[in-house]
């Protein structure tokens, strides 16, 4: 069928969340699902078959978006109706499971992530949450982590805007400038009525001591919009490494418009790129550290690129 999709859910220790196949997001699951479990069927339709469907209907920026959002939503269908799955567990044998469909485990912004938002994994490494963390305790985790000499910072997902607090505070340098955006304004006084205006944005002032040790951020093709601005925020800090994989390459004020027919239309409204010129939006962000969950992993309930990143803390390679 191509390429194999395997069944994860973070309630079974897994990483990465597909909507409506986890208990805890209410689906009525009939049958057995098992971490790892390779989907290989939909309602008697190859996996590969459904997914090439949608891909016909849906925009995505990068290969990594398209695999992202067809994978939301390759169990869809109408309300409290029943996908029938047939999967391929570790023994290579077949067997079969229904799941009831509910709208509720479609979004994409759900969190799936349990458990203390910021702690100590060691006593000189951190772990951050990105995704759960607030504002408000920013001041509270420099507080934990001030004699840690490595955060890694969780980053697949989105964030809460915590990235403006968060930059000035491990910045080696003051107001440095995180992101160039481009923007395209109808102007009547220049020629071809079009001019391109640009700007660059500066990493805030700190407003509290500076974090000294070095930074970590996981990423993957969840991260997108704010999380990938973050990721422009965090680099030019201090030159955070990133760890994982590719993210969505989606970033930009949206602006949108209603056509006939009920359908909106959006997209974004300029150019964001990084400090020195280099593509952000259809690209995303790339890894120093290329590392992707495997079915073995995630069947043994592990966190691969988590794992890399805690080494590189440990070894700097």
């Amino acid at each position: 069928m191509g390429r194999r999709h395997p069944l994860r859910c973070d309630g079974w220790k897994g990483r990465r969340w597909l909507p409506g196949w986890c208990p805890k997001d209410g689906a009525a699951i009939d049958g057995e699902l098992h971490p790892g479990d390779v989907l290989t069927k939909i309602d008697g339709q190859p996996v590969r078959n459904r997914l090439d469907e949608l891909e016909t209907r849906i925009a995505a920026s990068t290969p990594q978006s398209m695999v992202n959002r067809t994978m939301q939503l390759v169990l869809s269908g109408p309300a409290d109706s029943k996908a029938k799955l047939t999967l391929r567990g570790s023994d290579g044998v077949e067997h079969y499971a229904t799941v009831t469909r509910s709208p509720v485990n479609y979004s994409w912004l759900s969190h799936y992530r349990s458990g203390e938002v910021f702690y100590l994994m060691k006593p000189d490494v951190a772990y951050v949450d990105l995704a759960r963390l607030k504002n408000e305790e920013v001041d509270g985790m420099f507080e934990k982590f001030k004699d840690t000499k490595t955060i890694i910072m969780e980053m697949r997902g989105y964030p809460n805007g915590t990235a403006w607090n968060i930059a000035p505070r491990i910045a080696e340098e003051s107001e440095a400038v995180a992101a160039s955006f481009r923007t395209n304004v109808v102007r009547p006084d220049v020629e071809d009525g079009i001019k391109s205006e640009e700007f660059f944005q500066r990493i805030p002032p700190a407003k509290g001591p500076r974090y000294r040790g070095k930074t970590i951020l996981l990423i993957d093709e969840r991260a997108i919009s704010q999380s990938e601005h973050s990721g422009l925020f965090y680099r030019a800090a201090n030159g955070t490494v990133f760890v994982g994989s590719a993210t969505t390459g989606a970033n930009g004020d949206i602006t949108g418009f209603p056509v006939p027919g009920g359908i909106n239309i959006a997209f974004s409204g300029h150019d964001v790129r990084w400090p020195d010129g280099r593509q952000l939006q259809r690209t995303g962000l790339h890894p120093d550290i290329e590392v992707a969950p495997t079915i073995e992993g995630i069947r043994s309930g592990r966190d691969e690129v988590l794992e890399r990143a805690v080494r590189y803390a440990a070894e700097g390679k």
